[in-house]
């Protein structure tokens, strides 16, 4: 009995294994399922828990199935599109200096980008400004409907995302 007894405090003793959490910042490089641990698919709980950083939830325009999710503090650029309960974008914007994976960033010229992604740019007019959408599709059949989407401005990188198809292309946000 008393190597049983033992055998379970020394169980119960053990230390539980520590999860770190991994914050995300203005050097996370966004890649095209995600930026960091934040993949796209999981819920804001998941992304609050993985990431350590708490989220608000933008008040739903019109429609309460698709709403962004932003840092309570900091990062004020990165925004993540929710529809249906999960994160089905990644967008960077404003101040924000994230890079893609491959070093794409806001402030780079459309040659630039056409350049890094070569014939997988897709081009197509800006449905508000005098610029393009540039989208990348992902080489990877597993990650078929993801892709890259740049916007520019007078040649220049305003913003960009990654995400999910339809989600992705949508022009105004949620819509």
């Amino acid at each position: 009995m008393q190597k049983t007894v033992l055998c379970v405090l020394a169980a119960i003793a053990l230390p539980a294994v520590a999860f770190a959490a991994t914050a995300i910042t203005y050097d996370t490089p966004l890649d095209i399922d995600g930026i960091g641990p934040i993949k796209l698919g999981m819920t804001v709980k998941e992304a609050e828990r993985i990431s350590g950083a708490k989220f608000v939830i933008d008040d739903p325009l019109d429609d309460p199935s698709c709403v962004y999710a932003r840092f309570t503090k900091g990062n004020e650029g990165i925004a993540f599109m929710v529809a249906d309960g999960r994160i089905a974008r990644v967008d960077i914007m404003d101040q924000a200096t994230n890079k893609t994976a491959r070093g794409a960033a806001i402030g780079w010229t459309e040659e630039q980008v056409k350049k890094l992604y070569g014939k997988a740019v897709k081009v197509t007019k800006h449905a508000y400004a005098d610029g393009h959408y540039l989208t990348i599709k992902s080489a990877d059949p597993k990650q078929g409907k993801l892709r890259y989407v740049f916007e520019t401005e007078h040649g220049k990188v305003t913003q960009f995302r990654s995400g999910r198809e339809p989600e992705v292309e949508y022009a105004e946000g949620c819509a």
